[in-house]
């Protein structure tokens, strides 16, 4: 019974979030910046890798972010026999969509846990569950809120789980595929490595949550 509060509290914020994402989904709206991004940007370089799925080093690159997000569309796309891809593929939109619910969730779960207080968690989280970056990025096809969710999951990993490299390796990793101008993020991780007495196991953390993204953008750099 303890939990009954804290739950419906949570889901009182995933309500609001779908109040203002799921009707724009639903009827089509159009013609803003977003939906321009998508229509020029996004969607192409979806299409692009539902024809060419493996072909990462020689993509014909339509959008500026590191292609993570796309790869991701393209093969989920692929998976429900889909050729090729627009605004009306509404299991793409709702895709896309779950990265800013996603988001929501996560930093829900963090802020309680970090305050201990449910009503506290609610009240921060919900300014960002009506936010017009967060909502735009979430009813047309862009990397926004991908980025913001791994951006999120480092923030989790940095307060709770630091000594862990895998999850530090995966999610600065992921970070930058969704969106390379957040390499900078990294470097939470190598603080440590300034410190005195720093351990095996920070330097470990540090090597994995650094080279792999690092490479990463070194690549498509290179591309």
């Amino acid at each position: 019974m303890r939990m009954k509060g804290p739950w419906i509290l949570l889901g009182l914020v995933v309500a609001c979030f779908c109040a203002a994402v799921l009707p724009p989904i639903l009827t089509g709206v159009s013609r803003t910046s977003a939906w321009e991004d998508q229509e020029s940007f996004h969607i192409p370089q979806v299409n692009y890798f539902i024809a060419h799925p493996i072909g990462l080093l020689g993509c014909a690159a339509s959008s500026a972010p590191m292609p993570g997000h796309h790869l991701l569309m393209a093969w989920f796309s692929i998976l429900l026999g889909k050729t090729s891809v627009d605004q009306g593929v509404l299991s793409l939109r709702l895709l896309n969509a779950s990265f800013g619910l996603a988001l929501l969730i996560l930093v829900w779960f963090t802020l309680r846990r970090v305050s201990g207080n449910s009503v506290g968690a609610t009240a921060l989280t919900l300014p960002l569950a009506g936010s017009y970056y967060v909502i735009t990025a979430s009813i047309w096809v862009v990397t926004d809120n991908g980025a913001l969710f791994f951006y999120a999951a480092v923030l989790f990993i940095v307060l709770f789980r630091r000594d862990d490299p895998l999850l530090a390796g995966a999610s600065t990793t992921l970070l930058v595929l969704w969106r390379q101008i957040y390499l900078p993020v990294v470097g939470v991780f190598l603080a440590p490595l300034l410190l005195p007495g720093r351990s095996r196991r920070a330097v470990l953390v540090a090597l994995s949550s650094s080279l792999p993204p690092a490479l990463a953008v070194g690549v498509f750099a290179w591309m």
